[in-house]
């Protein structure tokens, strides 16, 4: 969505966690660079300027469905995918947020709209004194966004599915067609969350963090678990509720079916009922010369008479039988 659109490029420089202006004397002790939707030349000139090499330039062009970390000398390239909700189509849309991480620098690559990387840099700023430790601040920045993106999807799926279970039970409508595309949104939920869990592990186990800088990532670690856990959790209750709503129309189906065995029950013993006056009549009706009783004075009382007694006879069996 929108990838049609590229942003123009960013450029800030920081010491100490404040920004310096045009006319600062001496090098900052952080440069970070953004863009939202890098076009392919804005991409290729950031990669000069930082003299970022070829390999992570080619994962900077690709499109990544999962969030992912590359080592490459001193470099670090992550690729995050936030997430929102939109809850009038009940989707779960994703978008791909990249860093490449440096000694003394950050560039930011957004590949979605909703997240706006203007608003984060200005998050960044407001607390220079976390920036002051340097790029490792924008990349915990970064993973906390990401985190916390997750959980207004899982309020929004919650929602929904507590909305099902009320249809459901309530026999409304059919909800089976809802419950088929909730289920396909919490798998891609799952698909988004169950990287970044396995990415902060990895960072937690394989990085030398200072107390406060891993206290942050357990922090995000235990919230991306949680999110995990929560579309597990999801899923395995959509599941449930289309089995209950699979009995549910098997046995409306059933009382159907049984509900039109009775009308064929009914209509097929009026038919037998009415069947023997119609063909008595239907003989006596032919109008041939030599019949008998067709001269005989008692003739029509009698086939009255025939057709009432077995009809009467029928009827009393069927209704018996409950048929009538």
């Amino acid at each position: 969505m929108g990838e049609f659109w590229h942003g123009e490029v960013q450029q800030a420089a920081y010491r100490d966690g404040v920004r310096l202006d045009d006319n600062a004397v001496g090098p900052p002790d952080l440069r970070l660079v953004w863009v939202q939707h890098p076009s392919p030349e804005e991409i290729i000139k950031v990669a000069q300027r930082f003299g970022i090499p070829e390999p992570v330039v080619q994962q900077i062009r690709a499109k990544h469905t999962r969030a992912r970390v590359l080592s490459h000398g001193r470099l670090k390239f992550f690729t995050l995918r936030p997430a929102r909700y939109i809850d009038k189509t009940e989707q779960v849309q994703f978008g791909e947020l990249q860093l490449v991480v440096g000694p003394d620098f950050v560039v930011l690559l957004g590949r979605c709209r909703f997240f706006n990387l203007d608003h984060f840099v200005e998050s960044l700023e407001r607390r220079p004194d976390q920036l002051s430790r340097g790029p490792s601040t924008v990349l915990h920045a970064a993973l906390d966004a990401v985190v916390d993106s997750y959980e207004p999807v899982a309020l929004g799926l919650e929602n929904d599915i507590d909305e099902i279970e009320d249809q459901v039970f309530r026999g409304d409508e059919d909800p089976l067609r809802r419950i088929y595309e909730l289920i396909r949104e919490v798998i891609a939920f799952q698909r988004g969350v169950d990287p970044l869990e396995g990415l902060l592990g990895q960072l937690l186990r394989r990085e030398e963090l200072p107390e406060e800088e891993k206290r942050f990532l357990m922090d995000a670690h235990d919230r991306a678990l949680q999110a995990r856990e929560r579309a597990a959790s999801f899923r395995s209750l959509l599941e449930s509720v289309l089995q209950v709503n699979l009995a549910l129309e098997t046995k409306r189906l059933s009382e159907v079916s049984i509900a039109q065995a009775d009308q064929t029950k009914k209509i097929s013993s009026w038919a037998a009922v009415l069947f023997t006056p119609t063909l008595i009549a239907g003989i006596y009706g032919m109008n041939f010369r030599h019949m008998p009783e067709l001269k005989w004075e008692y003739g029509y009382p009698f086939a009255i008479g025939l057709m009432l007694l077995i009809g009467g006879l029928l009827f009393a069996a069927f209704r018996r039988r409950d048929w009538i």
